[in-house]
This record gives structure tokens, C-alpha cells and sequence, in this order.
């Protein structure tokens, strides 16, 4: 197999997967309460606190990540992507990134999904953000779009 369709399958397999965790989160889990990284939905009552906590943390960290990109895109992108330099397109730096940490549901492997809203100029889109927990912190394995209107 060449290089180039390796890129190109595991491009189609990142995005299938994220197509799949995005409409089951939108069909079932977008009112529902999701584990922890980590954790799991019949934890013991005295760690749920632990967990909220965790998820919290979490929910707060990737908004973090996601107000950070304008200044520097490349930073949130997963070490298996392509994407590399072109990170800059997909995020320029007069835009402006609001993740809403309320709508932050983990999957429970490693990775979640949040809603953030991207402001350049008077256009403004609402997206799906998947992210993954690499080392070195989270990053943006896809975006879909939900929503598009002006401010």
C-alpha cells in the first residue's frame, strides 16, 4: 500500500469513527450523563464526586485548548493527523474560539466531544469538536459544523 493511500485510509477511518461517536452523542447521549475518562456509569456513590470533578477538569481544559487556537493551531493537532501546517487555515488568527464546557461529553476512551462557536469578522459557526487525550494534552481530531449564522 502506498503512502499516500494510507494517509487516505486512516483519513476515512478518523472520519467514519467521528461521524459515528458524533450521532450517537446527538441521538442518545446529548441529555444523558457520560463517564469519565476513565471512569465508568456505575461507579460507586463515593466517587462520583470524583468523577464530576474530572469531568469538569476536563471540559475546562479543552475549552482552554480550543480558546488557544488562533494563537497557535498546529499545537492542537493529533501527532497521527495530516493536517500539519495546514492548521492555520482552519483556524485564522483573527478569529476567536468559545468552547461552551456545559456541553462537554466524554466517550470514555480517551477523547469527547464539546460544541465551540468560531467568530472571525461577523460570521460566526457553530461545530462539533472531537478531541482526543494524547500526551502533551488534548487535541482536535475533527470538527463538523452544526450551525451557521451571523452575529
Amino acid at each position: 500500500m502506498t503512502r499516500t493511500a494510507r494517509r487516505t485510509l486512516v483519513q476515512v477511518v478518523v472520519v467514519a469513527s467521528t461521524l459515528l461517536a458524533f450521532t450517537a452523542w446527538w441521538m442518545y447521549g446529548r441529555d444523558q450523563p457520560a463517564p469519565v475518562r476513565g471512569g465508568s456509569p456505575a461507579a460507586a456513590p463515593s466517587s462520583g464526586q470524583r468523577e464530576r470533578d474530572a469531568r469538569q477538569r476536563d471540559a475546562q481544559d479543552v475549552a482552554r485548548m480550543l480558546a488557544a487556537l488562533p494563537h497557535d493551531p498546529g499545537a492542537a493537532v493529533p501527532s497521527s493527523s495530516t493536517v500539519g501546517p495546514d492548521a492555520r487555515r482552519a483556524v485564522p488568527a483573527d478569529a476567536t474560539v468559545r468552547a461552551a464546557a456545559d456541553s462537554w461529553r466524554p466517550d470514555g476512551f480517551g477523547g469527547g466531544v464539546i460544541t465551540a462557536t468560531v467568530t472571525r469578522g461577523g460570521a460566526r459557526t457553530i461545530y462539533a469538536v472531537v478531541v482526543v487525550h494524547e500526551p502533551g494534552g488534548w487535541k482536535v481530531a475533527a470538527t463538523i459544523p452544526v450551525k451557521d449564522g451571523a452575529s
